[in-house]
């Protein structure tokens, strides 16, 4: 593996990023095209302006120099969590363990008080109860353009299109947000029916996100059946580096490249 040279990091450089709301000819994603992903065009070409003009959601075009639209990725904040509280069943438990005139730790007695008073209290049923929250940023969509393949081949960058997007372009703007603002994880819901999990292997190896084990996040109709990565955004710095590092890959090191 070699570090990225000159040239290379010239033409990553030389790429246009920009939001949808911003962008002076919002008709070159009349273009766009992925036969995979036919909703995520979908969502370029008929929502992603309007959402990104109300704020919800940020859009993000990538471009040549030339304004050859090579792909979109959108941005928004989130949140995760961890160990949802089942009400009933802490309710059971107190009862069970007041019957049998159990003592019980003062630190869980004042818990299982504050949960019983708020959930009298609270007026809202919709709340979902955890014990703890992570703030977070949702790569939303992170989609390729399949009309501007040989664009990108005749660049000569030598890795794969999404690889440099993320790293070059993603990363550095998640990395400021929590310079303004605090988030501790960068998460997705990644949509793949294959066999194999060959999208989730990519988002895995080549933009080193992993499978989450003990954190949750709720999931809108819009990701059902799609599986949910994340990673923590303290290691994307370092991570980033390395991408650069080891950019140059040998042939035998390309299979998810």
């Amino acid at each position: 593996m070699g570090k990225i040279n000159d040239e290379q990091r010239q033409i990553l450089d030389s790429l246009i990023i920009e939001r949808i709301k911003d962008s002076k000819d919002t008709s070159v994603v009349n273009c766009f095209s992925n036969k995979s992903n036919t909703n995520l065009v979908n969502v370029l070409k008929k929502q992603a302006l309007g959402l990104d003009c109300s704020g919800s959601i940020a859009y993000y075009l990538v471009k040549t120099k030339n304004g050859e639209l090579l792909f979109y990725f959108s941005l928004k904040s989130g949140i995760l969590f961890d160990n949802s509280i089942d009400v009933g069943k802490c309710k059971e438990k107190y009862i069970s363990l007041k019957a049998k005139k159990l003592n019980m730790a003062p630190q869980k007695k004042n818990f299982l008080k504050f949960l019983f008073h708020d959930c009298k209290k609270e007026k809202n049923t919709n709340i979902h109860r955890v014990i703890n929250t992570y703030p977070a940023i949702e790569l939303v969509e992170f989609c390729r353009n399949e009309n501007a393949i040989e664009i990108w081949k005749s660049m000569n960058v030598g890795r794969k299109l999404g690889e440099c997007v993320f790293w070059h372009f993603i990363v550095p703007k998640v990395l400021n947000t929590q310079e303004i603002v605090g988030c501790q994880y960068l998460y997705l819901f990644a949509a793949d029916a294959s066999d194999d999990a060959n999208l989730i292997n990519y988002y895995k190896v080549c933009l080193k996100f992993e499978e989450s084990v003990g954190l949750a996040a709720n999931k809108p109709a819009y990701d059902l059946m799609c599986t949910l990565l994340y990673q923590d955004i303290k290691k994307l710095k370092q991570e980033k580096e390395e991408f650069y590092s080891n950019f140059n890959i040998n042939k035998d090191d390309s299979e998810y490249v």
